[in-house]
């Protein structure tokens, strides 16, 4: 199940992705987190919002970090915090860049959320923010966070450091190639655990598009609704490299602290492990495309079995041929799921046995032809093969 990210190699394509002030599920906060994924040999992403220092955490364990970043208004005080991080063997810098102002968290809002004091500013810059109503988090991040953030700005940070820089929050293959462009030396396909925007689309739903773009010049990671074993197997058969783990990390600690981090971590390795034997695959390299059907899939299949029925029955009239696909056109609209589609297949059959018994046939044809698609096990079409209609 190991992989490596950067150069560095870890026990599963399973990472502890950035997650602020853990100090709020736990006293020991980040440093409990830090011991966990060093127990469990993988690469802790260290919160710029966290309630332990840079340098508290480096101590605790000996494991690979990387430390995100949120770019300040006080340019100053932003590369102070990379200089230190630098300093304390931190591997790599994750700058976050869809959090120009933070999204509507209403459930902050309407607990009147007190955010603790975040460490990394101490000496620095005052995080109380005074306010008489709301979140103070939200005004504070209001108050500190560089709005202007731009693309120019991946040169400044790469002149202030010679850590790697991966950039997080990109969710569409024309920022993917910017920031390829740019020279970041990762991706991170996230939408901030789906908290900044309303109706963004699901990460898993744009991974794909984000592999594409980049075509395999800088590693993608996959941020975002990870609660399964199988959550990473699909991540990684649609082109991610590893995948980041949030709320579950924060949920283990919270329960049982740095033990709990550690079960959380060692449940996802276990299904994940599962899932890979139960599907064939004694490697992550064996890991591949044809493990996963998408509702993207279906302009692909579709376009294969129309192509593959009219090219091989010109024995059919046009007008019965116009039947069958508005039948496969009608069957792909109205099928939400493989048992869905297997049915409105099914009544497809009936319907057309009766007009014309040759559809029959075709239509079953049609439908092994499908379900050996949907397995990636088609054969393309020979003379050999090629159905026939008497």
């Amino acid at each position: 199940m190991s992989t490596t990210i950067l150069g560095y190699k870890i026990s599963a394509p399973i990472m502890i992705g950035p997650t602020a002030m853990h100090q709020l599920a736990h006293p020991e906060g980040e440093v409990a987190t830090a011991r966990a994924a060093a127990a469990c040999n993988t690469i802790m992403i260290l919160s710029n919002m966290s309630t332990c220092t840079v340098e508290e955490v480096a101590s605790s364990c000996n494991a690979v970090r990387f430390f995100q970043l949120f770019v300040l208004k006080r340019r100053d005080i932003s590369a102070q915090i990379v200089h230190r991080v630098e300093k304390n063997g931190y591997k790599a810098i994750v700058l976050t860049v869809d959090t120009p102002r933070l999204g509507r968290r209403e459930a902050d809002i309407k607990n009147r959320m007190v955010a603790p004091q975040l460490r990394n500013f101490e000496g620095l810059l005052s995080t109380e923010v005074d306010t008489d109503k709301g979140s103070n988090l939200e005004a504070l991040v209001k108050e500190i966070y560089d709005t202007s953030l731009s693309w120019e700005d991946i040169g400044w940070l790469k002149s202030i450091t010679n850590l790697p820089i991966l950039i997080k929050g990109v969710l569409t293959h024309e920022n993917a190639r910017k920031a390829v462009e740019v020279g970041v030396a990762g991706i991170v396909v996230s939408n901030h655990g789906a908290r900044q925007l309303d109706y963004t689309p699901a990460t898993i739903s744009v991974l794909e598009e984000v592999v594409h773009a980049v075509g395999g010049r800088v590693p993608v990671l996959f941020d975002g609704g990870v609660r399964r074993g199988t959550d990473v197997f699909k991540a990684l058969a649609l082109g991610a490299q590893a995948v980041l783990v949030g709320r579950p990390v924060v949920y283990g600690l919270a329960a049982n602290g740095e033990r709990g981090v550690r079960r959380v971590i060692e449940m996802l390795k276990d299904e994940f492990e599962l899932t890979m034997a139960l599907s064939g695959c004694p490697s992550v390299k064996d890991i591949t495309r044809s493990h996963v059907t998408t509702e993207f899939d279906k302009p692909r299949i579709i376009h294969q079995m129309i192509t593959s029925f009219t090219s091989q029955h010109n024995d059919v009239s046009e007008r019965k041929n116009r039947q069958l696909l508005e039948v496969v056109v009608l069957w792909f609209q109205s099928s939400t799921s493989v048992a869905n589609a297997n049915l409105s297949v099914d009544l497809s059959l009936k319907f057309k046995a009766k007009s014309c018994p040759q559809h029959q046939l075709l239509l079953q044809q049609f439908l092994n032809l499908r379900s050996r698609l949907l397995r990636g096990a088609a054969e393309p079409l020979t003379p050999q093969n090629k159905p026939k209609i008497s």
